[in-house]
């Protein structure tokens, strides 16, 4: 699967379709954080605040409070992607300098999750 993420990555001209690719791979992480914390396959869920709130309960993530902030701004942001009816709406806000410094970010919060949690 990250394969074929990395490759629609890769090919995008579209900086929302990057962004979704991103999105994607850090649900990823974070559903497998809560696998290891729970030792059971995560909930069906697009919500990255619910999943980080339940790790929490057993893990001691220690976020920034920038790092939450992001947390939440990207969840509001993801969820609708998952809803053609919204897709057009929240596309509007994926211009391309904002979505750069968004794909930054959450590059950002990627690596700082798996350097976190390295095993």
């Amino acid at each position: 699967m990250i394969w074929r993420l990395l490759k629609l990555y890769l090919r995008a001209e579209d900086i929302s379709i990057r962004f979704l690719c991103v999105i994607s791979q850090l649900k990823k992480d974070w559903k497998g954080l809560y696998a290891l914390a729970y030792n059971k396959d995560a909930p069906k869920t697009h919500n990255l605040n619910y999943l980080v709130e339940k790790i929490s309960e057993h893990i001691d993530i220690d976020l920034s409070d920038e790092l939450d902030e992001f947390l939440k701004f990207l969840n509001e942001k993801s969820i609708p992607t998952r809803y053609p009816e919204d897709l057009k709406i929240i596309l509007k806000d994926f211009k391309k300098t904002n979505t750069n410094k968004i794909l930054k970010q959450t590059k950002d919060l990627l690596e700082w999750l798996r350097l976190k949690f390295k095993s």
